[in-house]
This record gives C-alpha cells, sequence and structure tokens, in this order.
C-alpha cells in the first residue's frame, strides 16, 4: 500500500504521545513493506537532514506544512498560508498517488486540508488520539468561517457570493465535512467523538502502542519484596489539570501516616508559572521534601530507564484523556499503577485487577492507595503480573499494526 500520513508534528520534533505513535505506525508499516510519506510542519526545523532520502525501510518525512494560529478573516498573510499549505498538499496527492491518506493531529494546520484530503483522497482515514475533530465545525480557520451564517445585513447578502468564490479558489466549507472512517485509541474516545454530532462509519479501536525494543530486552520481572523505600515515579505534563495539585496534597496525607519507606519523583515539562506557583514552593518547605524531587523534562528514549528505576506508577489526570501512552508504557515497565479512569483509561484500567483507582481529585484516597502499595508487597507482585500479561496482548507494536492493516486493506476492499 502507499500510505499518505498528514500531521502537525513528527518526530524528533513532537509534543506529546499523539506523534510519538504516529511515527512507531509509519516506521513499522515501511518496515512490512509499505510505501509510506509523511507530511508535516516545519515545527524546529533548521535545515535539510538525511531524513528524506528514500529507503524502502523507512518513511519518506516532509517537512513543509506551517502552523498557524488564527487572527481574522481580513488577515491577508493567513488566506496566504493556506493556500501555499493547500497546494503542498495537493502536490503530495498528485505526485505520490496513495492508496490511502491518514490524517493524525492536525491542530494548528490549514483547516483545508481536511476537506481537501475528503474532496481529493481516494480513501481517507481519521487516526484519533484526542477529540480535535469533536470541535472541528466550530474551529478557528477559513473553511469554519465560510460555513457560518453571516450576523450582518450586508453580511448576508455578499457571503453567499463570496463563498462560492472561496469554494472555487480553495476548498468546500465545513458544513460539507462527513468524515467517515477512523481509527481510535480507545472506545470511550469514539463515545466522546459520537456526542458531539461527529458520526463515523467504519471504525477501529487501537490502543497507543509501546516499542517492544525499548522494554524487552530487559529484565523489567520486579521482586515481590524490593529493598525499601517503595518508589513512585510521576510522567507528563506537571499542571492542574493532570492532577499535579491533588498529587502534592496527597503527599501531605501520606506523610502523616507513613514517613518511612517511600520516595516520589515527578518528571516532564511544566510551565514557569506552574513551577513557581505549584511545584517549587511546596518542594521548599513541605515536611517531605527531602522524599520528593523533581527530575525535569527527560527524553522520551531514556523513559525505561526511569521506570526501572521505580516501583509504581502514579497517573492522576483529572482531564478526560484519549488513552495516555505514559500509563501503556509503565505497563510494558511492569509497573504496578495508582490511576483515574478518565476517557480511554477506563480501556485498560481495571481496578483491583492491575491498578489501584481513586476518584479524581480525591488526595486522601490516593494518599491511601499509595499506602497500600508500601505496606502490600504481595499486591505490588499481582498487580505487576497483570500489567505485564496487558501490555504484552494488547498494546505491543506486534499485536496492534497488523490489526491496523487489517483494517486498512478492508476499507480498501470496499
Amino acid at each position: 500500500m502507499r500510505i499518505l500520513f498528514v500531521s502537525n508534528y513528527y518526530p524528533p520534533h513532537y509534543v506529546g504521545g499523539y506523534e510519538l505513535e504516529c511515527a512507531r505506525v509509519a516506521q513499522w508499516l515501511a518496515l512490512a513493506g509499505h510505501d509510506v510519506r509523511v507530511l508535516t510542519s516545519d515545527f524546529q526545523l533548521t535545515g535539510p537532514g538525511p531524513e528524506n532520502g528514500i529507503r524502502a525501510d523507512r518513511p519518506s518525512i516532509h517537512r513543509e506544512l506551517r502552523l498557524r494560529y488564527w487572527r481574522d478573516v481580513t488577515d491577508a498573510g493567513y488566506w496566504l498560508r493556506e493556500w501555499r499549505d493547500l497546494r503542498i498538499f495537493r502536490r503530495h496527492l498528485a505526485e505520490f498517488r496513495p492508496d490511502i491518506v491518514v490524517l493524525w493531529n492536525m491542530r494548528k494546520l490549514a483547516a483545508g486540508i481536511v476537506l481537501e484530503a475528503q474532496r481529493s483522497a481516494p480513501l481517507l482515514v481519521y487516526h484519533l488520539m484526542d477529540e480535535w475533530p469533536a470541535n472541528f465545525r466550530g474551529a478557528n480557520g477559513l473553511p469554519q468561517f465560510w460555513a457560518r451564517p453571516a450576523g450582518s445585513a450586508w453580511g448576508r447578502l455578499l457571503k453567499p457570493v463570496l463563498r462560492a468564490a472561496y469554494h472555487l479558489l480553495f476548498t468546500p466549507d465545513a458544513s460539507c465535512w462527513r468524515p467517515e472512517n477512523a481509527v481510535l485509541v480507545s472506545n470511550a474516545l469514539g463515545e466522546l467523538v459520537a456526542r458531539s454530532g461527529v458520526k463515523l462509519r467504519n471504525t477501529h479501536v487501537s490502543y497507543i502502542t509501546y516499542d517492544p525494543a525499548l522494554f524487552d530486552p530487559i529484565d523489567w520481572n520486579r521482586e515481590s519484596d524490593p529493598p525499601a523505600p517503595v518508589r513512585f515515579l510521576w510522567a507528563g505534563r506537571l499542571c492542574a489539570e493532570k492532577g499535579l495539585v491533588t498529587t502534592l496534597n496527597a503527599l501531605d496525607a501520606l506523610w502523616a501516616q507513613e514517613r518511612e519507606n517511600w520516595e516520589a519523583d515527578f518528571c516532564g515539562p511544566i510551565s514557569a508559572e506552574d513551577m513557581n506557583g505549584i511545584l517549587r514552593p511546596r518542594l521548599e518547605v513541605a515536611p517531605w521534601r527531602a522524599r520528593v524531587r523533581y527530575l525535569g523534562s527527560i527524553p522520551h528514549e531514556e523513559m525505561p530507564r526511569q521506570y526501572r528505576a521505580h516501583d509504581a506508577f502514579l497517573f492522576t489526570s483529572e482531564v478526560h484523556e484519549g488513552l495516555p501512552g505514559v500509563l501503556i508504557e509503565a505497563f510494558a515497565a511492569v509497573m504496578p499503577v495508582i490511576g483515574t479512569l478518565t476517557g480511554g483509561t477506563r480501556d485498560v484500567l481495571r481496578p483491583g485487577e492491575n491498578c489501584l483507582m481513586y476518584p479524581m481529585g480525591d488526595a486522601a484516597a490516593l494518599a491511601g492507595a499509595m499506602l497500600r502499595l508500601i505496606r502490600e508487597p504481595g499486591l505490588r507482585k499481582s498487580l505487576s503480573a497483570n500489567v505485564s500479561q496487558f501490555a504484552r496482548e494488547h498494546c505491543s507494536t506486534e499485536a496492534v499494526f497488523p490489526r491496523l492493516v487489517e483494517f486498512y486493506r478492508n476499507l480498501l476492499k470496499e
């Protein structure tokens, strides 16, 4: 198959798990003998590199699109960027002649690419790991602007004429958007998108994956009773929405019950506002400060070493999640998990079987779950065994990607 991926970011320049999964799929497909081209933005691009060299076992990467931020329909520069990126996308369709176009994360890209792909691609598939399609019709962009009714009398007279000109020169507007085929990272994400009014005809649930090469060669078996202290790891973007404040409050509650036998490390990006307003003040004055560290923002390739150095994983998000990559990697690293059931985590977190669950925002309940893992080594062992099996069977690249290819092939047959 000839497959064209479109994504706003692509490694090594990325901001999250969405882009990492896109790269894993593209690389696996190329190694499996498919012809894969990736069209992405010039985010952090410093110059041409060897990635555009054509090799049969690697996707061809083209960093040509530009990220944009909507200002106003009168911004001529926005129109020029939209036209420029539409021309780039059309050129890749004509040159590459893909069998399938797969749209990944389209945030900050030209919205017209979505409508052009619907009109011109032989087969269009959305690979969804967050809810961006739920907000697409109401987002800021030229296709969305021309789909909205005018607010003034002059606008009601002129807009139909100008809309026809936009359709001729650019793309259909967002009122014509009709997504049909989608790969969803979780059942919960599919439910969220459906509630927004987006009706998909053909869907396939494909969990986010981990790379077995980063985990399997290492002996991840954990002792049933490792030496004290029990080491907790919190990884991700540090902010209140991800449960940072709840976790810090839980450490207060844990300290009141257990002052020995535990440590906790945080890693991930954090804004200056949250660092100075939330994390640093607590790390400087809290009674447990000697037991807690902030490790900074750690490169993804170094994360397996962090998983290896810790005994349990804290997943404390308080917002809807498609399916977080750190959670799956913690499973692959045979780590018992304490987590919240939010969005796609309901697909994989099974309280009492492969995790301990607590109600989001409940610091006392989180502290209680941490205390159980500290004092019950047998519980840590049983949870570790179950997460390891789940990761191998449902989240490894070799388990997930062949089923994804089968979904593509069935759509092509149809």
